[in-house]
């Protein structure tokens, strides 16, 4: 599994202060990933099948750098293996996150993507799929 994360700040409007991440599940996931949004955390569980049919468990947990308003957030399933949430920050700041979660080293590839990205700042007409967010993302 891997992730791509962006995000805007303001300090006047609530709608512009947002993290975006999209996330790319391995091909052989099997059945129904899940997901669980808190304000400091998101815990994420898959199973995968490899070529003999046996499942592995995953779990993990990303404990955010701040705050996040569940009310307000919004996910979608662009397909069956790629997830975008759209989060919206629970502060209002100009400053910016210097990193997604609040550990140095995470459980799986998290990049930060700051070529390319252009989203409008209305919060509720952001595009289902954030295609614009994982348009220059690249494989490590």
């Amino acid at each position: 599994m891997q992730a791509v994360w962006t995000q805007r700040s303001s300090v006047t409007r609530s709608d512009a202060n947002i993290v975006a991440i999209v996330f790319d599940l391995p091909e052989n996931t099997a059945g129904i990933p899940r997901f669980h949004l808190e304000p400091m955390k998101l815990t994420i569980r898959f199973h995968t099948r490899d070529s003999s049919s046996a499942e592995k468990d995953h779990l993990y947990k990303i404990e955010f750098w701040e705050e996040v308003d569940v009310d307000n957030s919004k996910r979608s399933n662009d397909s069956s293996k790629r997830v975008t949430f759209i989060l919206r920050k629970k502060q209002r700041k100009l400053r910016y996150w210097p990193r997604l979660t609040k550990e140095e080293k995470t459980p799986f590839p998290i990049k930060k993507n700051i070529e390319h990205v252009s989203f409008p700042l209305s919060f509720p007409s952001f595009p289902v799929g954030a295609y614009n967010l994982y348009y220059r993302m690249e494989s490590t």
